[in-house]
């Protein structure tokens, strides 16, 4: 009798350390999985050696202020752009001259738009700025390394561009105005008919060109560092 107590007893304590030895185990495999899940809603760039990153389009995931689904060819995505930038002065950014810049001049103003901060999230790709009393727009695609602006020249109030998300087959992205879509890189409507009408707004020169090249150009520049 003491005998089959002693080896039920023995047998309780390795049931126990086997269920203890699973419990670590599941933890083990499940924390890094979430982890890895919950970065995929945070962190939406991928390294390209010593490249910058590149915006991912994943499908069906919420990532900062819009939800992706697929469209007929559009990984939909529906964000409005960055509206009233933080500005900061040229004196007082720490910025490398050889940073990729686009710059918009407009009268006697100028002001730079740091390209990574337009890059790694559909978030940062529009950002609807008020220049010398103009709506003027910078967007950028990452992807397609298309940068263009926009200006309304009657208006000075920060022009309605979104993201309206990415047109797959040209992976190009799409800009959205008052609930319509057009690629930003033609300004053409997504979905043409006889009454569609091409993107409102008039181009405005963008220069691409290094921090050290415009800063030297434009001393007073203010700087959109974005990210």
């Amino acid at each position: 009798m003491n005998h089959n107590r002693h080896t039920g007893r023995v047998l309780a304590r390795l049931a126990s350390r086997r269920r203890k030895a699973a419990a670590v185990l599941l933890l083990v495999v499940a924390i890094p999985a979430a982890v890895a899940l919950v970065g995929l809603g945070r962190n939406t760039t991928v390294a390209s050696g010593t490249e910058p990153g590149r915006t991912v389009w994943p499908e069906h995931v919420t990532i900062g202020r819009g939800v992706m689904r697929m469209d007929n060819g559009v990984l939909v995505y529906d964000a409005p752009g960055i509206h009233d930038p933080c500005m900061r002065p040229a004196s007082e950014v720490e910025l490398a001259d050889t940073a990729e810049v686009l710059g918009v001049s407009i009268g006697n103003e100028h002001r730079a738009y740091r390209v990574e901060g337009l890059s790694h999230s559909p978030d940062r790709h529009v950002v609807n700025d008020v220049i010398a009393g103009k709506a003027v727009s910078v967007t950028y695609c990452d992807l397609s390394r298309c940068a263009r602006a926009f200006i309304d020249d009657e208006s000075a109030s920060p022009l309605p561009i979104g993201i309206a998300g990415l047109e797959t087959k040209g992976q190009r992205l799409v800009l959205s105005i008052d609930g319509k879509r057009y690629l930003q890189e033609t300004g053409e409507p997504l979905e043409p008919n006889a009454d569609a009408k091409p993107l409102p707004y008039r181009s405005q020169t963008l220069v691409p060109t290094t921090w050290g090249k415009w800063r030297a150009a434009h001393p007073d520049s203010l700087v959109y560092m974005g990210g």
